[in-house]
């Protein structure tokens, strides 16, 4: 089954925007009031006005987040495929004992 996307139209950084997603309303808002609010913390921390270079570091930092994530997920499906060649040669042993 085809997700029809859908026309939103979304205010960020104060400036409105026309976006066509697939994603379900309520996590298209959420990532909207994330990214507003990401905006608004690095604005007044660097205390910058300049709306490029304000959202070009908030792409920075949702980059490095993006990447950190990535890459503890690695590590868990890294594990998982241990755990689980662990699990397979217990099972071997116990099954070779009986």
């Amino acid at each position: 089954m085809t997700i029809e996307p859908k026309r939103y139209k979304v205010i960020i950084g104060g400036e409105v925007y026309s976006l066509v997603s697939d994603e379900a309303q309520e996590l298209v808002e959420k990532a909207v009031a994330q990214a507003n609010s990401l905006l608004q913390d690095i604005g007044t921390k660097a205390n910058l006005l300049d709306a490029r270079k304000i959202a070009l570091l908030a792409l920075l930092q949702t980059e490095l987040e993006r990447t950190r994530l990535q890459a503890m997920m690695d590590g868990l499906c890294s594990k998982e495929a241990s755990m689980a060649q662990t699990i397979e040669r217990m099972l071997s042993v116990v099954t070779s004992l009986q």
